[in-house]
């Protein structure tokens, strides 16, 4: 082998070793931005992760307040309705709304009154009245005089009585006409006794 290709090879000797060594390097600087790329993915991954996260507890206390907010405004209702069935029952102001209207034609007893009115409101009347005579809170009750008359708030109370009832008409019809219920015991009562019922549209009591 002559000088000249001594060289040659030589020199593509060099060649490749710094093509193996170029080849190594680029692959570990690859590595080092590979392992980098992924663990920037692995943070963004991870700060998804956090977000999603805090969304997540975002939407819970969102939910918790609606659910606080529910519950105060169903509060302020209940306690706004019991405002209201004590202005009813008052008498403070004049009520006006769909109901019932009972006459009994007969002699019954003030017990029997009181009865059938208690009855009334248990069933979900707002507002009842006898003869005209509104009953609430400062009702001073039913007295019986001396000759059996009944009388209640400085009025005496003579037959038809009439009760009406502000309510759910029907609701207060079937209460009050249920087999066994306070019609059917006034009338076992006091014999000969008559009672009408009738729905109205409209009932004002002042």
């Amino acid at each position: 082998m002559n000088q000249r290709k001594i060289y040659i090879l030589i020199i593509a000797i060099l060649l490749g070793s710094l093509i193996i060594i170029e080849g190594r390097s680029f692959n570990v600087v690859n590595d080092i931005i590979l392992r980098d790329s992924k663990s920037d993915v692995f943070k963004e991954i991870k700060v998804l992760k956090e977000e999603n996260q805090n969304l997540r507890d975002e939407l819970n206390e969102l939910e918790k307040t609606l659910s606080r907010l529910s519950d105060q405004d169903l509060a302020v209702k209940t306690i706004q309705d019991e405002i209201d069935k004590y202005n009813k029952l008052s008498g403070d102001y004049a009520v006006y709304g769909p109901g019932i209207s009972i006459s009994i034609g007969g002699k019954i007893t003030s017990p029997w009154m009181v009865d059938l009115i208690n009855e009334l409101f248990h069933a979900g009347a707002q507002a009842v009245s006898i003869n005209g005579i509104r009953i609430t809170n400062e009702s001073s009750g039913f007295d019986t005089l001396p000759k059996g008359q009944i009388y209640l708030d400085g009025t005496i109370l003579s037959p038809p009585y009439v009760f009406n009832g502000i309510g759910e008409a029907i609701t207060l019809k079937n209460a009050l006409n249920a087999s066994g219920g306070i019609f059917d015991r006034i009338k076992a009562t006091f014999g000969g006794i008559s009672i009408t019922l009738e729905q109205k549209d409209v009932l004002e009591m002042k």
